[in-house]
């Protein structure tokens, strides 16, 4: 998600703020297959696939948790669960299907795990002094590697071993910073943000992640109605290629322009209920890629504190 949360805020000492996120995205790939992705267990040429036909369900549920310490420093943490379900369909020379066909490349199955959790501090910049209108933070933290690794898939697959592309953490710990700005006028706001996470040195599997970084804009209102908040932002997404030692991972690397639109609803009771669909209008892949068309996150908020 982009930096136009609601999670881009100072809390007053002692307050604090607790979310629930629950986002999904689907995409669908096909490849020929070439001589060199030959199953090593399919003794003839003519029983090999010639084409994968693959389907992903990618889901994530997110707990963000934000502490007010200082009138200037609110501290957060985030910890992702992630799980994928793969569909693999395999197809001879004649496009026809091979049901009891089996790979090393691809399955049909779950994959379960947690990401990197996130640890920062945001920091209120003093920004009063030239409207009052005007907000904005500094936020910096680490990202700790406990998601999953998976062993090189590419030296395995050479090797004619069974591999796994999908895995959840990077390995490595990462610096995460971020800079958010607001001003606010009589029906509306305008959030501007900008985030990196880097990845500076590759982990005790040799995978050295993806260095990420997002900016984005959004026009927020109300537009008139009492206890609801609409949104509009367009955004850009930079993914560095990730590397297995000197080798550039192969499904990864890619910018994007994104346009997503959103809707929050506070509930009397002080909940805040959202949700969030956004999509590309252009993208350029830096490495082979899986084409994710639109995601959505449904979000819950709650608050407390003095």
């Amino acid at each position: 998600m982009g930096g136009a949360s609601s999670e881009n805020t100072t809390l007053d000492p002692g307050a604090w703020t607790f979310s629930v996120g629950a986002g999904a995205a689907y995409s669908h790939a096909e490849h020929d297959v070439e001589p060199s992705q030959f199953e090593p267990h399919v003794e003839h040429d003519e029983d090999q696939a010639r084409r994968h036909v693959l389907d992903f369900g990618m889901f994530q549920t997110t707990l963000i948790g934000s502490y007010g310490l200082r009138s200037w420093l609110t501290l957060k943490g985030m910890i992702p669960l992630r799980f994928t379900v793969s569909r693999a369909r395999f197809l001879d020379a004649e496009n026809n299907d091979l049901p009891d066909f089996s790979s090393i490349h691809h399955r049909d199955e779950w994959v379960v795990g947690f990401g990197d959790p996130l640890v920062a501090g945001r920091f209120r910049l003093p920004l009063d002094g030239l409207a009052s209108s005007l907000a904005g933070g500094l936020t910096m933290g680490v990202s700790m590697p406990v998601g999953n690794v998976e062993a090189d898939p590419f030296v395995r697959g050479s090797k004619g071993l069974a591999h796994q592309h999908v895995f959840f953490g990077t390995g490595t710990w990462n610096p995460h910073l971020a800079l958010d700005l607001s001003i606010a006028f009589d029906r509306w706001s305008l959030v501007a943000w900008t985030s990196v996470d880097a990845a500076l040195y590759a982990g005790r599997r040799g995978y050295k992640g993806p260095t990420i970084v997002t900016a984005g804009v959004a026009a927020r209102s109300s537009l008139g109605m009492d206890n609801w908040s609409f949104m509009l932002h367009p955004e850009v997404f930079h993914e560095e290629p990730a590397t297995w030692g000197d080798n550039i991972a192969k499904n990864s690397g890619k910018t994007e322009v994104l346009l997503g639109a959103g809707v929050n609803y506070t509930m009397e009771c002080g909940t805040v209920l959202g949700m969030v669909a956004k999509g590309p209008v252009y993208t350029q892949v830096l490495g082979g890629q899986l084409d994710i068309p639109l995601f959505v996150n449904f979000s819950s908020s709650w608050s407390g504190g003095p």
